[in-house]
């Protein structure tokens, strides 16, 4: 199976789908089978759609992980 190399964010809302009764065993095994994940933020009152019905906290969120990958690249 091919792995990925860059840094991985997980973000979803806790009323998707992809967290609820579906998905929540993935979800929780995440780390085992994404080495690199940096981050799981699992937004509550949200659906499916998180980033449009909670875009300030979507973005806030990417921000805040892309800055920390650029500090990080410039550590290394």
């Amino acid at each position: 199976m091919p792995r990925l190399a860059g840094i991985i964010l997980f973000l979803a809302a806790n009323d998707s789908v992809i967290t609820g009764l579906i998905g929540a065993k993935r979800v929780a095994d995440m780390e085992r089978v994404l080495p690199n994940l940096k981050q799981k933020l699992i937004i509550d009152g949200a659906g499916h759609w998180v980033q449009q019905e909670r875009a300030n906290e979507v973005n806030a969120a990417l921000i805040a992980f892309l800055g920390d990958c650029g500090r990080e690249k410039r550590a290394q």
